[in-house]
């Protein structure tokens, strides 16, 4: 018997890690200066993404594409992947685990929704990360990109289905007729918002 005939044991995860445990978030749920750096945009994402990141679609991309979190998805699906295989024909548990699976992905999206968009309330970035990308779609073609953005965010505060259709179609309509720039202003706003308040943190 040659060595690589041997068997061997083969680790997918992070060392140390547990299971639906975010490394990069402190016990209240707060993102670490860690956890921050992680998820920061590429600058080349930042630039291509700028007029994007105005609507609920661009949003989703642009923490799809982000590095921190696609190197985050690769963990959890490698660690879920171990998992599956030690649970051999165990349906019931492998259906528990794949909806723990789920659940650990969509709090790492977002995380790395929050950090970028930290201007917004928690449950405007879990709605826009949450959501299905045809939903998404089917909003910004009934809205437009900033109208539906406008919708996810009244609809998440306030609850009110016809509250938010009018938020948004008005904010598609103002949008329209600034050519973009209320859309543009108001992530210009959020982003200053959010980088002030990191820096008034770090001087504590």
């Amino acid at each position: 018997m040659g060595f690589y005939d041997t068997d061997y044991l083969e680790h997918h995860g992070v060392l140390g890690q547990k299971w639906g445990v975010r490394r990069f978030q402190d016990k209240n749920g707060r993102i670490t200066s860690e956890g921050k750096e992680r998820y920061r945009r590429d600058k080349t994402l930042n630039n291509v993404g700028r007029a994007l990141t105005n609507t609920t679609v661009g949003q989703r991309l642009a923490v799809n594409l982000n590095k921190g979190y696609r190197e985050d998805k690769k963990e959890i699906r490698n660690l879920y992947k171990q998992k599956k295989e030690e649970l051999g024909d165990d349906r019931e548990q492998k259906k528990s685990l794949r909806s723990d699976y789920k659940k650990t992905l969509g709090e790492a999206r977002t995380t790395a929704a929050q950090v970028n968009y930290g201007w917004q309330s928690d449950e405007v970035n879990k709605k826009i990360q949450t959501q299905s990308v045809g939903l998404g779609i089917g909003k910004s073609l009934l809205l437009g990109g900033y109208g539906a953005k406008r919708y996810d965010q009244v609809k998440a505060d306030t609850d009110s289905t016809g509250d938010a259709v009018l938020r948004g179609v008005l904010a598609s309509v103002g949008d329209y007729a600034t050519y973009g720039l209320l859309g543009v202003g108001e992530y210009a706003y959020g982003r200053n918002k959010v980088l002030t308040s990191e820096r008034e943190q770090d001087k504590k």
